[in-house]
């Protein structure tokens, strides 16, 4: 019963109440193939919920695992909703000057019934992240998406990303990665619930802040991170937003104690960043 969980289309998360009506769901059986099991699950809910949709996801690893997912109907009744196979989920590099494997998230992330709006549309989502002044364009030569960098930035190798770009002399880094979640209606909520599930498994990674911004009129999230290693602490930061089932990762990277320098570059860069050409 523990892999149920409760999702609303205003962003709302609510976790399984382990005090069901009787016969609540059985916990830790096991079922052979083709078996069954009946019970009753709770969910505390809010009256200004939206829209609401119960999850079944079997996290376990390793393989693969099929994750059910069902829409409640404003009468109570219920019409299922399509099923997702997921991965077992792929490590992808953060830009850094030893890039280190960054958060991601991958095709466990599922539909969401709240679509981001479209370019230029208005939102009271979050702020606008302005755009770097000046500075130099990047175009993806496939015409996936295009930003700006400040001038004197390098594009430099990466194996983990789409393009990163550095400026050595402080360590500081910025890169694109693009990861296609296989489900072209996915919403920003259930993407930044996959970044949270990734999260909790890595204990290398402190989460800082996660606000809500918009991004080429697209609603994103922005989240500043932590990450310590043999070579001292750094600050990370992520914007992602979804784009037609692919989620565009914005990373940064910088030493920890020269943030407060870098972090409204890192904006400006995220503020410049433009899904297609």
């Amino acid at each position: 019963m523990h892999y149920f969980d409760l999702d609303d289309d205003h962003g709302g998360t609510y976790v399984i109440d382990i005090f069901a009506p009787s016969p609540s769901l059985p916990i830790g059986e096991t079922l052979t193939r083709g078996g069954s099991v009946r019970g009753n699950i709770a969910f505390e809910i809010p009256p200004t919920a939206g829209s609401l949709f119960v999850s079944y996801r079997p996290e376990v690893a390793p393989g693969r695992y099929i994750a059910l997912e069902v829409k409640l109907d404003e009468a109570g009744a219920y019409a299922p909703a399509p099923t997702a196979s997921a991965a077992t989920p792929r490590p992808a590099g953060t830009p850094a000057a030893t890039p280190p494997t960054r958060p991601s998230p991958t095709a466990a992330a599922r539909r969401t019934p709240s679509a981001a709006p479209g370019a230029g549309a208005a939102d009271d989502w979050g702020p606008v992240l302005a755009p770097l002044d000046g500075g130099q364009t990047y175009d993806d030569p496939a015409g996936r998406f295009s930003f700006r960098v400040p001038e004197e930035w390098t594009e430099t190798d990466t194996a983990q990303n789409e393009v990163v770009f550095v400026l050595r002399r402080s360590q500081a880094v910025a890169g694109v990665g693009l990861e296609d979640t296989g489900e072209p209606t996915i919403g920003i909520e259930r993407v930044r619930q996959a970044f949270d599930r990734e999260l909790r498994g890595r204990p290398d990674y402190t989460q800082v802040s996660i606000d809500r911004v918009l991004v080429d009129g697209r609603r994103a999230y922005r989240q500043v991170l932590q990450r310590t290693d043999a070579d001292g602490t750094q600050q990370l930061v992520q914007v992602y937003l979804v784009e037609r089932g692919v989620v565009h990762i914005l990373s940064f990277a910088c030493p920890v104690d020269a943030f407060a320098e870098w972090a409204p570059v890192f904006d400006g860069i995220a503020g410049s960043y433009r899904v297609g050409r």
